[in-house]
């Protein structure tokens, strides 16, 4: 065996690659069944020479082993690889020109011929075992990385000097695509064109078919609801019985605070740099008027169209809001506040202040005041409305006056009639529209109290 191989690598050194290459070509004959059941011990002895001869050069001074490996892939002709490659593309060239559809036609039998033939509940059991073959060998290789830590160390180390020799590849790459502006929108562009964009919304609108058939079969298998509500219950008992809560609540809490952490230093950084602070703000302005023209152009749009979409929108709008949904979780959320408030006296106050208290007293005071003026503003057109429409009568309003507090209520009427002495003083104007709704009050009060009178009178007689 060995003079055997030695002298085969002799020839092959000695011979023409291209040569040997044809050589090799049986012409018709079929490969020995012997050299088929040899090969995979050919590939463990190609492995172990391999091994060896590293092994060997690695003995040598680095000098001698530098000089070998040189000879040994100078040898390499890229340019016969090259050749390779365009026999190859010409190949498929011909083919394609003399009939378009045949190689596509021939996978397509190939294809179709396998999946008639293969049994797929044995392919199903090939494939799990397959599986957990490969994945306890892994389970296996991982342990033994865990029983060496040195080893897992210089492992991981390697990631840094790989991601960084990519950064490099794909920085060339972008400075050979740093084409001429024209010719780098002319060529991206070109490309958009070529892309088949309605094979791309077929897709999509597969896509939607298959979750809608999904959705209709739980709700066909389900009687009218969702099928998938017992899985998910099954799915989300395991599931939460197999977390660390503690565990998962600091994971979270620590991402969060790295997280920003890592965006602090950031802009921190970039800030300290006056080219780069202004840059970043410009870009984020840029951003927001992008955002602002987008939906400034969106409500433009919408409040262009004819009346019949509009009305349609508006009903589709009523239609589709789950009211019931939206009532409960406003329920919902006022009795947490309640009872967030009773469990913790005083919370809703506290947090306020705070917040109130991260804000510049002028800021403060402007946004309060303003918010009072428009919330007093949006509640007197509410009220007209309501009077306008005859609904102000009702069970709320008899509700709101069984519940109202008549000593509070006096007390702000006082406070309230003193604050109009003093604004009358500052501002006159106010006098007339003021003057004019008390003497409305006192008209409708007077008249009341009368009809009341009177309607107990008739009644006694």
């Amino acid at each position: 065996m060995r003079e055997n191989l030695a002298r085969l690598v002799r020839d092959v050194n000695a011979s023409d690659p291209r040569e040997l290459a044809q050589s090799l070509i049986l012409d018709g004959d079929e490969i020995p069944l012997g050299m088929v059941e040899a090969l995979p011990r050919l590939l463990e002895v190609g492995a172990n020479v391999v091994s060896a001869l590293c092994g060997r050069l690695e003995s040598l001074p680095p000098e001698s082993a530098a000089e070998a490996a040189d000879r040994a892939l100078s040898r390499l002709d890229g340019k016969a690889l090259g050749e390779t490659i365009n026999s190859l593309s010409r190949l498929m060239i011909r083919l394609h020109e003399q009939d378009p559809g045949l190689l596509a036609r021939r996978r397509l039998e190939i294809t179709a011929g396998a999946l008639e033939a293969v049994d797929f509940g044995k392919l199903r059991k090939a494939l799990i075992f397959w599986a957990e073959e490969n994945l306890e060998l892994l389970r296996g290789k991982v342990e033994a990385l865990g029983n060496n830590p040195i080893a897992m160390v210089n492992i991981f180390s390697v990631v840094p000097h790989v991601i960084n020799q990519a950064l490099k590849v794909l920085q060339k790459l972008l400075d050979v695509l740093a084409l001429p502006a024209e010719a780098m929108t002319y060529g991206l562009f070109n490309v958009l064109e070529d892309v088949d964009w309605r094979g791309v919304a077929e897709v999509i609108n597969g896509a939607a078919r298959v979750v809608v058939n999904l959705h209709r079969g739980s709700l066909i298998l389900g009687e009218g609801s969702p099928y998938s509500a017992t899985s998910f219950s099954r799915i989300g008992s395991e599931l939460t019985a197999g977390l660390q809560g503690p565990l998962l609540a600091e994971a979270v809490a620590a991402v969060a605070e790295e997280g920003e952490t890592f965006a602090t230093s950031l802009v921190e950084r970039a800030l300290e740099d006056e080219a780069m602070a202004s840059s970043l703000v410009e870009a984020v302005m840029s951003l927001g008027n992008a955002c602002v023209r987008i939906s400034a152009s969106l409500f433009e749009s919408l409040h262009s169209l004819p009346p019949d979409t509009m009305r349609g929108m508006g009903e589709a709008m009523e239609q589709g809001l789950d009211a019931e949904g939206l009532g409960r979780m406003l329920h919902s959320l006022r009795s947490l506040m309640n009872r967030m408030q009773e469990v913790n006296p005083g919370l809703i106050s506290r947090m306020g202040r705070d917040v109130a208290a991260s804000l510049k007293a002028e800021r403060a005071s402007l946004i309060s005041y303003h918010n009072l003026a428009d919330w007093a503003n949006r509640g007197l057109r509410a009220f007209n409305l309501r009077a306008a429409k005859g609904a102000l009568a009702g069970p709320a309003a008899e509700d709101f006056l069984e519940r109202l507090d008549y000593t509070e209520f006096d007390r702000a009427a006082a406070n309230a009639a003193s604050f109009l002495s003093c604004k009358l003083a500052e501002h006159p104007e106010m006098a007339g529209t003021i003057l004019k709704a008390l003497s409305t009050i006192i008209y409708q009060l007077i008249k009341s109290y009368f009809a009341s009178r009177w309607s107990r009178l008739r009644k006694r007689r």
